[in-house]
């Protein structure tokens, strides 16, 4: 009796050893997956990485308004002093333009260093946007008011037109290491430098009419400007990941810069100031300055990737298709004169105006990589 209480101890011991010693492996198995993510990441164990993208973005920026067109209607009545019943489109670059950019990179997987993977990429993309305005009739009641440097470029106008170019560029250098948080969901912080080169070209054209009391003059007058950005600094940011399966997943990504730089910018006006009723003097003036400042940037994707192993997990291939946003701050700081006519002085009292706005690119970006 008591050797088959024994044995009866002594099974259920073993039974419940062995219960407790699987219920323990899986729990320290869990516990030592979420405290020491995978060290392997999604993609070759080590070797080189490229990839290439193509871009179709869209580029939009404050502060460029360029004329404005007034329609008078008559004289509101019953109204001490007259009024003026009139209404004012101001007229801006449409900014609807989509054009091709690319985005290349090359980078190395460490597996000596638990695969940590720099990459070094070259972001490219160039856009313009061009409006004309045009008053078949114009009339008394009808006209253009030109909004650059109006004491030269002239009051009144029945013709303007304007057009604008964007030539983006940024090169980075990153160092990453994906980790795996869960079974299907994996983090890519990235730290980096970025260098940035931001030029914008402005050309403004007027048909302008110079009304000097004894007749009209058309005169043409134009306002040009060219400011570029030149800078460097820190990126930050991380991807995320989410597998659908092992070979689709959805991805997302964000990061945010600070860049210092240095700014540029030239503009030419020319134009005509009249002498008198019916004598006019041509006139051309420029503004160059420079100055340093700290710039920045966000940007961020997401979208659906698909991925391809082949030879033994040797070789990756992955394409992606992403949309795409990148917000720069303070990218506009033309300068702009405008002149108020007193009527106790005798010369125009000028005053300057800093048109500041902000550069917005998004679009879609179509990405191929490969991994070997």
């Amino acid at each position: 009796m008591r050797q088959t209480t024994l044995l009866s101890v002594l099974a259920l011991s073993l039974i419940s050893t062995a219960l407790f010693a699987d219920s323990t492996s899986s729990n320290a198995s869990n516990v030592s997956y979420s405290l020491h993510p995978m060290s392997r990441s999604d993609s070759v164990a080590k070797g080189w990485t490229v990839d290439g993208t193509f871009l179709v973005w869209n580029a939009k920026i404050d502060g460029y308004q360029f004329a404005e067109t007034v329609s008078l209607k008559g004289l509101i009545p019953n109204t001490l002093p007259t009024q003026i019943d009139a209404s004012i489109n101001c007229s801006g670059l449409p900014f609807d333009e989509w054009d091709p950019g690319f985005q290349i990179g090359l980078g190395y997987i460490f597996s000596a260093r638990e695969q940590w993977h720099t990459r070094l990429s070259w972001t490219s993309f160039s856009t313009d946007s061009r409006k004309t305005l045009h008053l078949s009739n114009p009339q008394l009641s009808e006209y253009i008011v030109p909004l650059w440097i109006n004491f030269l470029t002239g009051p009144q106008a029945d013709r303007a037109s304007a057009r604008w170019n964007l030539d983006y560029d940024t090169l980075d250098l990153e160092l990453s290491r994906q980790f795996f948080v869960g079974e299907w969901l994996s983090i890519n912080p990235k730290l980096g430098v970025r260098g940035a080169w931001i030029n914008q070209d402005y050309h403004v054209k007027y048909h302008a009419l110079f009304n000097t009391g004894a007749s009209v003059f058309p005169e043409a007058t134009f306002f040009n400007a060219a400011q570029c950005f030149n800078g460097v600094g820190l990126k930050l940011g991380s991807d995320l990941q989410f597998y659908i399966c092992k070979h689709l997943s959805v991805v997302g990504n964000l990061f945010t810069s600070l860049l210092w730089g240095s700014y540029h910018l030239k503009e030419k006006a020319g134009g005509f100031v009249f002498v008198g009723s019916s004598t006019n003097i041509s006139e051309t003036i420029k503004i160059k300055t420079s100055r340093d400042m700290i710039r920045a940037n966000i940007e961020g994707q997401v979208g659906l990737k698909w991925q391809q192993y082949f030879h033994h997990d040797q070789f990756r291939f992955g394409f992606a298709t992403l949309y795409s946003f990148s917000y720069w701050f303070r990218q506009n700081n033309m300068i702009n004169q405008l002149a108020n006519f007193a009527p106790n002085l005798q010369q125009p009292a000028v005053s300057e105006v800093v048109r500041s706005g902000d550069l917005q690119l998004q679009g879609v970006n179509f990405q191929l990589e490969l991994d070997f």
